[in-house]
This record gives structure tokens, C-alpha cells and sequence, in this order.
């Protein structure tokens, strides 16, 4: 008797929590307009921000209900009946998704909702977004019946960007936000790859897109990842080859030292993983070398990796303009967005220690100095050998030798990214930092040193320098 009563009551508290998340979900089909309140303040409360609270325009109320509102505008006020029944099948699918997850019976419901990125806090100092959880959501694979069908759902990950925030409240005027979609909503996302979101009368109060991943071609088809994959196979094997000989020959040479090394030995043997990795870990300096260069080089990398510290705020994926000085204004207003108040900005400008991070935009110049004074050292050198007089073909020889010291490592880096750098990578901005194609199209530049002549939108973001 017992057992049945509590049973029962357990059911009952099972039911009247459901309905309550239920409720909570806007009708859409009536055109409800209980998601849309959340942005409304982007149009119709522009003069009136001295009566809303801080509280009612923090990002942190947009962020769940964001979906839902993209939704509602679909399938209240499109007229493509395609995507009014795609938005419907994605609302069905996220309400399945919510039911579930409070029955707490799913773990891939928890997933779901827990992937997507809705920790938006600290918005207001210039946190331009949440990406959620890129793995856990890829990690997502379940049988669920939906609509007396069994389906197979895995997750489905998209990058969300919404304009129509206040930029005078917020310091930008758009967010980026990871979502974790099943199927349906898949669909919808990928036939809808710029979104509006209006109120119950269909006026447009903001708008965005969705940022998909793309979509890679199958092995067998990608000539450009088997081109780099035949590449970088036949290198690996050179250096096993140049590796195995070098040890042989130093067996070889402690039985016999009469031995002289051939033109074939000469060009295999610099290849040797034995003799590279005891280059790179010897502690000696060359008899002619300048200690201070080694510490500048030290002291200008510790402030590159200090600098792009701030400059991760830059906006993300976007081509900057060929103008010089407009990127140094990007770098200034990423900084400002970080701080959130220009006045804090300007006061921060005036400490000492804020000046390395204002000056930063000359720091690569130390490398392109160090670059030129030792290419020089290395020419007067050979001068003083030949009694300061140098043949033409001398002269030559030595840029050619300059150049072909970096050419084949800066040469290699360039395949491996344009060929299959794509099938490793892994994160939610792989859809938006894309210079792969870049890369593809104009290698040629770099190979040939002259990228810098071209303006930075034509230029990859590695090697734009």
C-alpha cells in the first residue's frame, strides 16, 4: 500500500515538473512573443535605457532562449513553407531533447544542453562570446524514437553570430555562441545560414548567421591531402634512411678511420636525426657566435607571446585591411573592448609596464634587424677571406645559400598547411579561421618572398608578414 502511495507521488512530481518546462517553452505555433521580450530591448527600448535595469540587458537572458526565437521567427513569419517545417521538426526535436533531460532517464539529453555555450558572463568587460563544449557535443551518439520512429542522433556542432545588441551598453554589437543541434535541427541550421529574429508583428529586431563546419572531401578525392601525405611519407623515410647510415658509419669509422665521404653521403647525412637533435641540444656557442643576439632573440619572443596575449581579443577570422594603420586601430579597439571602458583604457596607457603591450605592433621588427646584421656579419666575413674583394659569382653564391637555408623548412610548412593540416585540426573556430584556401591559391607568393607586395586580405594569417 505503502509502496504504491509513494510511487504514485513520485509520478505525479515526475509529470508537474515536466509541465512546467513545458509551459516554459514558447507556443510558437499561437506566435507567442515569450522569446522574442528577451532581445526586444535592441530596437523598441533605445530611449529608454535609464528606466531598465542592468539586470534585463545582460546577454546572460538571451543566451538560452536564443534558439527558440530564430525559431519562432521562422515559423511565424517566413514565407518559405520549406523552412517553416524544417524550424517546426528542430522546435519538436529541442522540446524531446528538454523532456528527456528532466526525466534525467538520457545522459545524450544532458549532453546536449550542457554542449551548448550559454555562460555568457562577464559579457559587459568585452567577452564577445561562449563556444560550449566542442568536444563533448561531438562525442554525442544515441538511439532515440522521435515520433514512433528510431533514429540514430549525433551531435551536430554550429557557431552561432547575433547583431542587434547595444553597443553603447555592451561595447560590440554582436555575439558568437556554440550550439550543439541533433538532426533536425541540423537541417534547418544548414538551410538557414543567415537568420532574423522579430516580434509577434514580424518587425526585424536583430539579425546573424550560423557558422558551420566544413565539410572535408573523402580522402580518395582530396588530391591535395594524398599530395601532401606522399610528401611528408617520402621525407620520413629519408630521415630513417639518413639515420640508420649515419649510425652505421660511425660503427664503420671507430673499426676503420680511413674513409672519405662521398657527394650522395654529403647530401643524406645533414637529414640524420642523430646529428640534428645533438645540434639543437648542445650548450656550447660557436667560437664566433654573438651571445647578445641569442638574448635578444629571448627577450623579443617572451614579448611576441606577451602581446598576442592581449591581441587574442582582435576579432576572430576577419581580414584586416592593407592599411597599416588600420590594424594598429584594431589592435587598440580589441584593447579597449577588453578593458570595457575607454577611461580605464586610457589610464592603463600611462603605466610604465602598458607600454610594451601599446608598442607591441614594432616587436617582429628586432627579428627582421637580427636577420639583416647577421646576413651582413656573414658577407664582410667572406670579403676578408679573398682580401675585401669579392667575385660576382661569390656575391651570388651567397644569397643562394641564404635563401636555401630557409626556403625548403618555410617551403615544407606550407605544404603540410595546405594540404591536409585541415583533417587534424580540431576546435569550434575551425569554420572560422579558414586561410586554407589562401594557402592553396597563393603559395607562390611565398615561395618567391614577394607575399608582402600583396595586399594582407590575399595573405595568410601564418605568414602575412
Amino acid at each position: 500500500m505503502y509502496t504504491k502511495t509513494i510511487i504514485l507521488c513520485i509520478n505525479i512530481l515526475i509529470f508537474s515538473a515536466v509541465s512546467s518546462i513545458c509551459q516554459q517553452i514558447p507556443d510558437v505555433f499561437n506566435n507567442n512573443d515569450y522569446a522574442v521580450q528577451n532581445l526586444q530591448y535592441s530596437k523598441e527600448m533605445g530611449h529608454e535605457k535609464n528606466k531598465i535595469s542592468r539586470n534585463k540587458l545582460t546577454p546572460l537572458r538571451i543566451a538560452p532562449l536564443l534558439m527558440q526565437n530564430i525559431l519562432h521567427t521562422t515559423i511565424n513569419c517566413s514565407l518559405d513553407i520549406n523552412l517553416k517545417n524544417l524550424a517546426s521538426n528542430c522546435w519538436l526535436e529541442r522540446e524531446k531533447i528538454l523532456v528527456e533531460m528532466v526525466r534525467g532517464e538520457k545522459e545524450w539529453a544532458n549532453k546536449f544542453e550542457d554542449s551548448h555555450g550559454v555562460d555568457l558572463s562577464g559579457t559587459l568587460l568585452g567577452r564577445k562570446g561562449s563556444f560550449g563544449e566542442y568536444d563533448q557535443c561531438k562525442s554525442i551518439s544515441a538511439n532515440v524514437s522521435f515520433n514512433g520512429v528510431n533514429e540514430k542522433w549525433n551531435g551536430f556542432y554550429s557557431l552561432l553570430s547575433f547583431e542587434g545588441l547595444r553597443p553603447d551598453t555592451l561595447k560590440f554589437d554582436s555575439l558568437t555562441i556554440g550550439f550543439c543541434l541533433a538532426p533536425k535541427c541540423r537541417k534547418f541550421v544548414e538551410n538557414t545560414p543567415n537568420f532574423t529574429i522579430s516580434d509577434k508583428s514580424c518587425t526585424n529586431i536583430g539579425n546573424g548567421r550560423f557558422i558551420l563546419e566544413e565539410t572535408l572531401t573523402p580522402l580518395k578525392d582530396d588530391k591535395s591531402s594524398i599530395g601532401g601525405i606522399i610528401f611528408f611519407s617520402i621525407f620520413g623515410l629519408f630521415l630513417i634512411i639518413a639515420t640508420i647510415l649515419d649510425n652505421y658509419l660511425d660503427f664503420y669509422r671507430k673499426k676503420n678511420e680511413k674513409w672519405t665521404k662521398g657527394i650522395l653521403l654529403r647530401i643524406i647525412l645533414p637529414f640524420s636525426l642523430n646529428r640534428n637533435v645533438k645540434e639543437l641540444l648542445k650548450d656550447s656557442p660557436a667560437t664566433d657566435s654573438l651571445k647578445v643576439i641569442h638574448g635578444l632573440r629571448a627577450i623579443t619572443v617572451t614579448w611576441m607571446v606577451l602581446l598576442h596575449t592581449y591581441v587574442l581579443y582582435l576579432p576572430i577570422g576577419s581580414r584586416l585591411s592593407s592599411c597599416y594603420v588600420q590594424i594598429v586601430q584594431k589592435l587598440f579597439k580589441s584593447i579597449i573592448h577588453f578593458l570595457a571602458d575607454i577611461a580605464s583604457f586610457f589610464k592603463m596607457m600611462k603605466t610604465f609596464t602598458f607600454q610594451s603591450i601599446i608598442n607591441g605592433q614594432i616587436g617582429v621588427d628586432t627579428f627582421f634587424v637580427l636577420s639583416g646584421f647577421l646576413t651582413v656579419r656573414s658577407f664582410l666575413k667572406n670579403m676578408k677571406k679573398t682580401n675585401n674583394h669579392l667575385p660576382v659569382k661569390k656575391m651570388i653564391n651567397h644569397f643562394v645559400h641564404r635563401i636555401w637555408r630557409i626556403l625548403p623548412l618555410y617551403a615544407a610548412v606550407l605544404c603540410f598547411y595546405a594540404s591536409f593540416y585541415k583533417r587534424i585540426r580540431l576546435g569550434p573556430l575551425n569554420s572560422v579561421v579558414n586561410d586554407i584556401e589562401l594557402c592553396k591559391r597563393y603559395w607562390w607568393r611565398n615561395i618567391l618572398f614577394i607575399s608582402n607586395l600583396f595586399p594582407i586580405t590575399e595573405t595568410v594569417s601564418h605568414f602575412h608578414i
